[in-house]
């Protein structure tokens, strides 16, 4: 559904007054948003569903609260790639991970030991509670560059942060995981 800006102002307008069909007829107009950043974020088809159905819910949710500082999609843009980032660190915060001894030896499809898999998992785990605790504005853009592959030019206009700031921000964040992994053990210098 292509829907130009005038239109959805009315319809965020009147989804903020208690219209819930412009509320609808505004997340159908932006489903495919919802999916294509939920897809670029995680390759699992159920976690996208759940993606898309909790993204809904903080929108019906949000919908009054909405102030219209920033276009509908940047706000919609935003409570996607912060709902995926938090779905992700659940993921890999609940999957069953083996013990060395119990991993066979084989490879895992991309030429890696299944021990060389278990250390790259639980790394990615370490990183994600890093991300997590940065702060919002800051793990948005993070989450934004590295797990929705969004270009620093795209963040810059989607955040009103200067290139220059988001490139800071990324900068900053990438020293504060290794920072994270080191103290965990889980990082080597070079």
């Amino acid at each position: 559904m292509q829907t130009d800006e005038k239109t959805i102002n009315d319809l965020v307008r009147r989804s903020r007054q208690g219209d819930n069909n412009a509320l609808g007829d505004l997340v159908r107009s932006h489903s495919r948003l919802i999916q294509a950043v939920s897809a670029r974020m995680t390759r699992n088809m159920q976690m996208q569903e759940d993606i898309f159905q909790e993204v809904v819910l903080r929108v019906i949710r949000g919908i009054r609260g909405f102030n219209q500082t920033c276009k509908f999609s940047t706000w919609l843009y935003r409570i996607t790639v912060n709902v995926a980032l938090t779905a992700l660190a659940k993921e890999g915060g609940h999957t069953k991970t083996l013990g060395l001894d119990e991993a066979p030896e084989q490879p895992d499809g991309h030429g890696r030991s299944m021990e060389e898999s278990l250390e790259r998992r639980e790394m990615f785990r370490n990183a994600m509670k890093a991300v997590l605790r940065m702060p919002e504005k800051n793990r948005e853009i993070f989450s934004m560059f590295y797990f929705a592959d969004t270009s620093v030019t795209e963040i810059a206009g989607q955040t009103g942060k200067s290139e220059t700031a988001v490139k800071a921000v990324l900068f900053k964040g990438r020293k504060e995981i290794v920072k994270h992994l080191k103290k965990q053990g889980l990082w080597e210098s070079l």
